[in-house]
């Protein structure tokens, strides 16, 4: 857990901020509570991380999630993307590794999956306007 916890520390202070009272970070969470409706994750994920951040200065909220599935990196991005586009997001830029969406400036979303064992590992990026 402190591992997670000075990880998700250095994650913020390498994007210019610093850990505060607003920032959470949680190792193993099945629930990551924070995080917006438009974010969700994949039928069979195992969270291995969760960060976020709550800027008031900007009014801006963002986070990371890394987590596993069982399921092949390239369902796992369909799947994500057939739901940012249900969300009302834009496509932005989709490779074989990855994609992006958003709506302007005000949410954006952005996933990678890469194989693991028989599964994939994701890293999920998003941002919003309060």
């Amino acid at each position: 857990m402190t591992r997670a916890i000075l990880l998700g520390a250095l994650l913020l202070a390498g994007c210019g901020r610093s850990a505060t009272a607003t920032d959470t970070v949680i190792a193993g969470a099945e629930d990551c509570g924070k995080k917006p409706a438009f974010v969700p994750l994949y039928a069979d994920a195992k969270v291995t991380l969760c960060s976020s951040s709550h800027d008031d200065a900007t009014r801006k909220d963002s986070g990371m999630l890394l987590y596993t599935s069982a399921a092949a990196p390239a369902a796992v991005l369909a799947w994500s993307k057939a739901e940012a586009l249900k969300a009302g997001l834009a496509e932005r830029l989709t490779t074989p590794e990855m994609f992006s969406a958003a709506e302007g400036d005000r949410r954006t979303v952005m996933v990678m999956a890469a194989p693991k064992g028989n599964g994939s590992q994701i890293t999920l990026n998003w941002n919003r306007e309060r």
